[in-house]
């Protein structure tokens, strides 16, 4: 009798403590998606100051994306029953990574220099920039680069051209216009 009493206590402290490791679970979910929304509320605060900082706000953008994803992967360990709980929290925690791209993009653009691809006119060119990893596509040959920073054009998986942005972003042409006389 006392061995079965002494597993009965082994098996309720063993439930009780699995229990425990669950809600924690849940608890480390909450708190990484909380995160999450911290970081982009402050990269928002700081993309709508009339100088934003694209250092803070890329810094914030990144912390977001990395709270999103420490709360995906422990929402991975959550018990079936607990599971829509812990989704929830991560689907807030991607809307926040969400938001905070977009802060990032507008101010990208805000204190990027403005630079043109004029020549030829290439449907879905898309960029990327080295040092802030911004991607974007030519919007009637307009594209945004920061100083120093290199700047890969591409048609898919095709390099078409990579530049440095200096003061000025220069303007591409690939192909001199005919002269008509």
């Amino acid at each position: 009798m006392k061995n079965f009493i002494k597993i009965i206590m082994t098996l309720l402290v063993f439930v009780m403590l699995s229990n425990k490791a669950l809600s924690d679970t849940v608890a480390d979910v909450s708190v990484h998606a909380t995160n999450a929304r911290q970081a982009a509320n402050r990269a928002h605060a700081e993309a709508v100051k009339d100088v934003p900082s694209l250092a803070t706000v890329n810094a914030e953008y990144k912390l977001a994306k990395e709270s999103a994803a420490l709360a995906k992967e422990s929402a991975k360990t959550v018990e079936t029953d607990k599971r829509d709980e812990a989704n929830v929290l991560v689907e807030e925690a991607n809307e926040a990574v969400a938001d905070a791209k977009k802060d990032f993009n507008a101010t990208y653009e805000k204190t990027g220099i403005q630079g043109y691809w004029k020549y030829p006119s290439i449907s879905g060119l898309s960029y990327t920039s080295s040092v802030f990893n911004y991607e974007g596509e030519t919007d009637k040959g307009k594209y945004y680069c920061q100083k120093r920073e290199n700047i890969a054009f591409s048609l898919g998986i095709i390099r078409v051209l990579t530049l440095t942005c200096r003061e000025t972003a220069p303007t591409i042409t690939l192909i001199q216009e005919k002269q008509v006389q």
